[in-house]
């Protein structure tokens, strides 16, 4: 059983039995801003999107993923990639890691980090190789 976090305030991220993860989206345009709940399968490696708004999300739509507590709200936006988002993820046995998630949506990449080691253990999505060289070398995750 894995279990999602903000890596910030560590509100827990993991809802229904632990199948979603729920975060705050922002989305945002010259003309329009608006926030909502977006949940994502806990699944890594399976891709998909709800919202509790009437929103339509389109391909290229970029989210700004938050936390979903009012005190904390901070960004997931990882400091060294503009298009990935990073939370923090504790499995079964209490290890901790990063998972590392595409922005854009349409997009599929997801990279699983150990936290400790700083060494990526895994990934998935048919455009993962778009941003495999952002783990070539030490990577300053959660603006560490």
């Amino acid at each position: 059983m894995k279990q999602f976090f903000c890596p910030y305030c560590n509100e827990k991220l993991s809802h229904l039995e632990d199948s979603v993860i729920k975060m705050k989206g922002v989305f945002e345009c010259e003309t329009f801003s608006c926030e909502a709940n977006v949940f994502l399968p806990s699944s890594l490696g399976h891709y998909s999107a709800m919202t509790d708004a009437c929103l339509t999300m389109r391909n290229g739509a970029k989210v700004d993923f938050c936390c979903t507590n009012p005190r904390c709200n901070r960004s997931f936006t990882a400091p060294y990639d503009n298009d990935l988002a990073e939370i923090k993820m504790i499995d079964a046995e209490n290890n901790e890691f990063i998972v590392v998630f595409n922005r854009i949506f349409g997009r599929h990449s997801t990279f699983v980090v150990d936290y400790k080691k700083k060494k990526l253990e895994d990934s998935f999505g048919e455009d993962k190789n778009s941003y495999l060289h952002d783990f070539d070398g030490p990577v300053n995750f959660f603006g560490e």
